[in-house]
């Protein structure tokens, strides 16, 4: 299967990601498996695990980030900051716990990414292999030293061994572009040799000049996307500065939530904030965009609840309270949408004009888009020989129009 083939395959699926602490009470692989058949039945295609590698338990603040310390948590388990990467915590589980999830997954159609968290390392990691080291990096933690062939030949046993030996289908790299990319390439091709479809996906807003059209990466997180979402949701930016910050590449993954951005809104969310119609409206752009639609745990439920990868088990969880039928039938819908509409991830993308608080764009010139983030009620004409194709619960529609109130948002196919 080469590159194309799969970012197809990939671009019509949903990325659901699951951060372990957040998703059940308990935080553990084995309750978080009992949820997968819910999961599946909004058109998952893809779960994507939070790091799974032993935490450090060092209490040390010196090799601790400020965003620790500002949660005020006081638990020194970050799970990016690994003292073994050849382990599972045993917070989550064990290694046949792994292997359950995975199996469960793989029976009902969802394939399943992890992380591999290989710029740094925490300090038990740092005392215990020093030889692996250089010295503190970015975050206060240590760095790991590429520049020898030891430390590139344990990391490349970990992604071995997780691919291989527990049939994993796809890693997220933290913080890739820090890691040199040739050992990406080393660590990547005897894996592909095995599974020809198996998917590497970068966290950061850029490809190297070597990573073009090398095909070692399949996707890239784009996290700056997720936040000016966000914030376009929120209002505190404008169409026009979602736009600009858009890069045009079926590469990217389209989200506006995520582990790190609900751990940073603490008790702000964007749920917590704003009506439910304002997230839909982003699920919508989402689904409806180029790239690969992604779905931070707890969505489905309109989360607000803070969430924290600083937290204990059962600290802050996803609050289920609440029923939402109407949420769980949208994500379903687009995903089935997507799934079976290519344009939707093989098509040109297009920004049309836009002013004020309507953002409109296009995808091949068939299905066009229109989303109104503005107080007044917005027209949207559907001409001739075209028909409504989707649009949300408040959009009210005419003889040969739909009217859209703040956070509406329809789409218009040329027959």
């Amino acid at each position: 299967m080469n590159g194309l083939e799969k970012i197809d395959r990939l671009g019509g699926s949903t990325i659901y990601q699951i951060f372990l602490r957040a998703f059940t009470p308990e935080g553990t692989l084995a309750a978080a498996e009992k949820r997968l058949p819910e999961i599946a039945a909004l058109g998952v295609k893809v779960i994507y695990l939070c790091s799974l590698s032993k935490a450090d338990p060092d209490e040390n603040q010196e090799f601790w980030t400020p965003r620790q310390k500002k949660s005020g948590c006081n638990n020194p388990r970050n799970p990016y900051r690994i003292s073994d990467y050849t382990t599972v915590d045993p917070e989550y589980g064990t290694e046949e716990d792994l292997k359950s999830f995975f199996n469960t997954a793989h029976k009902l159609g969802l394939k399943v990414f992890m992380d591999m968290v290989f710029y740094h390392a925490g300090p038990t990691f740092a005392k215990e292999h020093p030889e692996f080291v250089d010295g503190i990096g970015d975050w206060s933690f240590p760095k790991l030293n590429y520049n020898l062939p030891e430390l590139r030949n344990y990391m490349k046993e970990v992604m071995r061994h997780f691919a291989i030996d527990l049939e994993i289908d796809g890693f997220r790299c933290d913080v890739s572009d820090y890691v040199p990319f040739d050992f990406w390439q080393e660590a990547t091709e005897p894996i592909r040799k095995l599974k020809p479809d198996f998917i590497m996906f970068a966290e950061g807003d850029t490809r190297t000049e070597q990573d073009q059209g090398s095909g070692i990466f399949d996707l890239n997180y784009h996290c700056s996307w997720g936040r000016l979402a966000r914030d376009l949701a929120l209002g505190t930016k404008t169409p026009a500065e979602l736009v600009a910050g858009w890069r045009g590449d079926a590469k990217f993954s389209r989200l506006f939530d995520n582990h790190d951005i609900a751990n940073d809104d603490m008790d702000h969310r964007l749920e917590a904030q704003k009506p439910p119609e304002a997230a839909e409206t982003l699920l919508f752009l989402h689904f409806m965009m180029d790239g690969v639609p992604f779905l931070y745990n707890g969505v489905e439920y309109c989360d607000s609840a803070r969430h924290s990868i600083y937290s204990f088990p059962g600290q802050f969880v996803i609050d289920r309270t609440k029923e939402t039928p109407e949420r769980k039938e949208l994500i379903r819908n687009l995903a089935e949408l997507r799934w079976n509409e290519p344009i939707l991830y093989q098509g040109n993308m297009v920004w049309d004009e836009y002013s004020g608080d309507v953002l409109k764009f296009n995808r091949d010139g068939k299905i066009f888009c229109t989303i109104n983030l503005g107080k007044e009620i917005t027209e949207v004409q559907v001409p001739a020989g075209s028909e409504l194709f989707f649009k949300s619960k408040n959009a009210k529609q005419t003889d040969a129009a739909v009217q859209l109130p703040q956070y509406g948002f329809a789409a218009i196919k040329i027959k």
